[in-house]
């Protein structure tokens, strides 16, 4: 006659189960941001919500996911000044980079507010 499991053996269980629970949450994670990066190899175009400040940058999927590890809402930092950046759109005409919000203030097709010159469709919608 077979005798049924102790405490002791299904405790084991129970953290093994446990165990490959954490493993196959942390795989689930690196594949979210692996398909991501494909999206957005160059990383997220970024500036300086301060106006003072202005910087533009480029920050990687894995630096975001970093910073957002524990809060999904936590900003950026600015790398020159530490305060919050925003999302940017960047010309393809002049390259400068704005903040995406400008871009995006009217109906009609945005314009760059450096150069002036309209961006190119994304999606065609006629």
């Amino acid at each position: 006659m077979v005798s049924p499991p102790g405490p002791r053996a299904i405790g084991a269980a129970a953290f093994l189960l446990a165990l490959l629970g954490v493993g196959v949450f942390i795989w689930a994670q690196a594949a979210k941001v692996s398909r991501s990066a494909q999206d957005f190899p160059d990383g997220i175009a970024m500036v300086c919500a301060d106006q003072s400040c202005g910087e533009a940058f480029t920050s990687s999927l894995a630096e975001i996911a970093k910073i957002r590890a524990t809060d999904d809402d936590a900003p950026i930092p600015c790398p020159e000044c530490g305060k919050a950046a925003v999302r940017a759109t960047v010309c393809p005409e002049c390259g400068a980079s704005s903040p995406a919000s400008r871009f995006r203030a009217t109906p009609e097709r945005p314009a760059c507010p450096h150069c002036g010159k309209p961006l190119p469709k994304l999606i065609d919608s006629d």
